[in-house]
């Protein structure tokens, strides 16, 4: 008898933390990375759920910048279907989060390791969603003027 095919739908938000030509990538076991973050849970708008996902996984606070990049993705995970929104959100800091040429574990998961990686050199790494590298090269990077808005729409929001 086989499983059944569970469809997921997610959201989740990302942060693009660049510190001297340097993002700061999650690798999982040396096979591929990702950008840190993580699903948003419900009632968090996405700056609260950037917030608390670094803060788990880096034990540092910090303050999303604009929107970068909203992207769809759509992969399969062992026996499911998944449909992803994500949110990337620019993240600037004073310091870097750690000694650059170190790496940290992530307390989420014992094989996910946090490391910087040159952007000259992203294309060695296997960064998870794919076409995600074409948008983080210095030439887009240096390009960047964020005109894209984010708003809460929602009666029951603070502003």
């Amino acid at each position: 008898m086989h499983a059944q095919k569970k469809k997921i739908f997610e959201i989740v938000v990302r942060a693009i933390i660049i510190f001297e030509n340097r993002l700061l990538i999650n690798v999982r076991s040396g096979r591929y990375a990702f950008l840190p973050g993580g699903k948003v849970n419900h009632g968090e708008t996405l700056q609260e759920a950037l917030i608390r996902e670094i803060k788990e996984e880096v034990h540092t606070v910090i303050t999303p910048g604009p929107l970068y990049l909203v992207g769809e993705n759509f992969y399969r995970q062992k026996f499911h279907d998944i449909h992803e929104l994500g949110f990337y959100f620019l993240v600037s800091t004073a310091e870097p989060l750690f000694p650059l040429d170190q790496e940290r574990p992530n307390p989420d998961a014992p094989d996910l390791i946090f490391r910087y990686v040159s952007l000259t050199e992203l294309h060695t790494v296997h960064l998870l969603p794919g076409p995600l590298c074409k948008w983080l090269t210095p030439e887009m990077m240096q390009q960047l003027h964020p005109s894209t808005r984010h708003c809460v729409l929602s009666e029951t929001a603070s502003f």
